[in-house]
């Protein structure tokens, strides 16, 4: 005869049971936590554009110069992108495709989320200056524009006129910006 205990199935499959219960309950809790976490940001912007930027395969970095500052010459063609914002008439200078721009998936997860916010802050104190947009276009064509305005650290959702502060996460906004629109020279092989 053996000395060794006998074992006890049922307290195995009280552990696997218990194993089970704990992840579901981590994994409803991580999802409370993701779900309360971009409530402002979509309250803000709205689910379809949140969707928009979480999800597009194509993103678009522009910049943008006031239409006075790109007027056409005497038998030019007047640009074909431009629009009003306001009083003031811009046009897209440059686009560049930013899909695979390095930090645009970190840039994302910051426009989603209530901590690349400030939420509190004055948007009449400043006269924001539209310089740079970022454009989500989804599968089916629809798209989401955000304008930057660097001497504001504003963004302005041009589809919705919802505008917000973006200070605590205007540094990483505006290298994102830079790394785009003027990437680093590749070595010569």
């Amino acid at each position: 005869m053996s000395s060794a205990p006998p074992t006890d199935r049922a307290s195995g499959s009280q552990l696997i049971i218990g194993i089970c219960v704990l992840a579901l309950a981590l994994a409803s809790f991580g999802w409370w936590w993701r779900y309360h976490e971009a409530a402002a940001p979509r309250e803000l912007w709205g689910v379809s554009h949140m969707l928009r930027i979480r999800d597009a395969k194509k993103v678009e970095v522009l910049k943008l110069a006031p239409q006075a500052d790109m007027l056409p010459k005497p038998g030019e063609a007047i640009p074909a992108e431009s629009f009003l914002l306001g009083s003031d008439w811009y046009v897209v200078a440059q686009s560049i495709d930013a899909s695979q721009v390095l930090g645009v998936n970190d840039f994302r997860r910051v426009l989603l989320a209530d901590f690349g916010y400030d939420w509190k802050a004055d948007l009449t104190s400043c006269q924001p200056k539209w310089e740079q947009a970022i454009r989500w276009t989804g599968e089916t064509g629809e798209q989401t524009t955000l304008l930057y305005a660097p001497n504001c650290q504003q963004m302005f959702l041009m589809e919705s006129g919802a505008k917000a502060s973006i200070a605590p996460s205007a540094s990483f906004a505006e290298s994102f910006f830079k790394r785009a629109l003027d990437p680093p020279a590749k070595a010569a092989p």
